[in-house]
């Protein structure tokens, strides 16, 4: 069974979002926002890595220790020292009632082209705007020329 594509949609006058709209006169700010990642299992990898390789270092010293040994705590250090998550980047909408996390992507220029098609949308009242943008592929199609105008990006956005 395909997972159901979480879809957003920007006209001239409403951003919606699953079953929530908003008019786009009442929005004060949309902004990015900056999850930072939580790397802490990184760090405990390194100095779980540094601890177990220097306990064997004291330890061969007494009795001989084969260099199979060795191998797990340097594991565990280019683990930690290669291993990362990327931050989040969060779409917000303020509204003169409250603020609001529609979503967040790994891809901060996805973002920010959101930002731009809305800005887009608030600026030109009078011209026809109607974008939907799948946040599953990362996919923004323009509903009046039926153009993609930005690429299938491989990189995951989920909803809020």
């Amino acid at each position: 069974m395909k997972k159901k594509d979480f879809e957003f949609k920007i006209t001239n006058h409403t951003i919606s979002a699953g079953n929530e709209i908003y008019n786009i006169k009442n929005l004060t700010k949309l902004s990015k926002y900056k999850e930072n990642a939580n790397n802490k299992e990184r760090n405990y990898a390194i100095v779980f890595g540094i601890i177990i390789f220097i306990s064997l270092i004291t330890i061969s010293q007494s009795e001989e220790i084969s260099i199979f040994y060795y191998l797990i705590p340097i594991t565990f250090i280019i683990f930690g020292i290669f291993f990362r998550k990327k931050p989040k980047y969060s779409l917000v909408l303020e509204t003169s009632a409250a603020s609001k996390s529609l979503f967040s992507s790994t891809n901060s220029k996805f973002i920010d082209k959101i930002i731009s098609l809305v800005h887009s949308a608030m600026e030109n009242q009078e011209s026809s705007i109607d974008y939907t943008i799948n946040l599953n592929d990362q996919s923004i199609i323009n509903e009046i020329t039926g153009s993609n105008i930005f690429g299938n990006v491989s990189q995951n956005a989920r909803k809020a």
